[in-house]
């Protein structure tokens, strides 16, 4: 989906997809403080801006898991290489990384 004709509209979007409230996001999309969280509900239920959303904040999530897998591969690399030189604490310390990033502690 391309940009969002309306600059405001599009603002809006980025602004949603990157955490915003509706709210904060309508005001700061350069909208009226008077009547934003009404104004921001009746835009969010539009077809176009929730697609847009939707797509902003998928395109994030497919970045962070690209992130995640890059930063897996290091951390599996400098284990592997603390193993191989005999910094067995160094190797322990990079598993604890990798499970206290993966929720196991």
């Amino acid at each position: 989906m391309p940009l969002l004709e309306n600059p405001n509209h599009e603002e809006f979007c980025q602004l949603v997809a990157g955490g915003k409230s509706q709210t904060e996001a309508y005001i700061e999309a350069g909208y009226a403080v008077n009547g934003a969280r009404g104004n921001a509900s009746r835009l969010i239920a539009n077809d176009s801006i929730s697609a847009r959303i939707l797509e902003l904040q998928s395109a994030k999530l497919l970045k962070n898991e690209e992130n995640a897998r890059q930063t897996m591969w290091e951390i599996n690399h400098l284990i592997a290489r603390a193993t191989k030189a005999g910094q067995y604490s160094a190797a322990i310390r990079g598993v604890a990384i990798k499970m206290r990033i993966i929720g196991m502690i």
